[in-house]
């Protein structure tokens, strides 16, 4: 057969496409079919909101009578102690992830394993990032969270696991060797290959406890809704002194719930000159002083 020739390029193309189309079509259709259906869709978060309280809002390390009627506060505390494993080098924190071993009152022990990620360009991108990092809805071992403090939103996804208190009497924690041991028996696969294949496992070995340092909490209720105070006494930085560290907080399922009752609470602490216009980066203060 005699080789075609084309008056123009234009008229080259309207061949090939006429008969490229259906290939478009049905590649088109398999992508739709099975390609879309790939991409798990991101985690559903619930909120907590998390406001600093001031120096004024306490009497002798505890919370002060107006901020007890305030909150309905209960007459009784629960105390817990808690310690983050990390390298001198703070490896993991580089990473965004943090881990803790915490104690609460005659319970048994809680190993928590938390990812983070700073919110700067709104919620839904925050969660495809943690999507593509591999945190999705499809994983139900992880709880997806929005902190919303102050002056900032942060993304965790996290995974609780628990180790029995035998042996152990109210808020006791166990020495730097048996904590990190237990950390690393219960290391989550997603932090374990973290960077690269037992990455978890090789930086964990490396790690000393940060802490222990204890708090008290206390319930009450506002709005119907339950609210907690933390009250925690942290070593000064030039080690002769205390730094006390109070924070509010109440857990919300929606976001629009939790801006109009962030937006409330502010203005009550802030009436009250009880409000700390800033946010107390606990778990980096613990890793630094101790």
């Amino acid at each position: 057969m005699a080789p075609s020739f084309y008056e123009s390029v234009t008229d080259f193309l309207d061949e090939v496409n006429h008969y490229a189309s259906p290939i478009s079509i049905i590649k088109g259709g398999v992508a739709a079919l099975f390609g879309a259906s790939t991409i798990a869709p991101h985690a559903i978060p619930g909120f907590e909101v998390k406001l600093s309280l001031s120096n004024t809002s306490l009497i002798g390390g505890v919370p002060c009578k107006g901020l007890r009627n305030a909150f309905h506060l209960e007459r009784e505390w629960d105390e817990r102690s808690y310690e983050y494993y990390d390298t001198d080098g703070k490896d993991l924190s580089a990473e965004g992830w943090a881990v803790r071993l915490r104690h609460k009152e005659d319970e048994d022990f809680e190993m928590t394993y938390k990812k983070r990620w700073r919110v700067t360009d709104g919620i839904h991108n925050a969660l495809e990032q943690a999507r593509a990092e591999g945190f999705d809805y499809g994983d139900k071992n992880y709880k997806a969270e929005i902190d919303w403090s102050y002056s900032k939103q942060t993304l965790s996804m996290q995974i609780k696991k628990r180790r029995s208190k035998k042996g152990y009497r109210h808020t006791d924690m166990p020495d730097d060797a048996t904590g990190r041991a237990w950390l690393q028996e219960g290391i989550p696969g997603k932090l374990e290959h973290w960077k690269e294949h037992n990455w978890g496992n090789d930086i964990l070995a490396q790690t000393r406890k940060h802490g222990p340092v204890t708090s008290t909490v206390w319930d009450g209720r506002w709005k119907g809704r339950e609210i907690g105070i933390e009250i925690l006494p942290v070593r000064g930085e030039d080690d002769h002194h205390q730094d006390i560290f109070a924070e509010l907080s109440f857990k919300v399922k929606d976001m629009a719930t939790a801006k109009k009752l962030r937006e409330q609470m502010i203005e009550k602490l802030d009436k009250e000159g009880w409000l700390v216009h800033n946010d107390h980066l606990k778990t980096r203060v613990i890793l630094d002083r101790y």
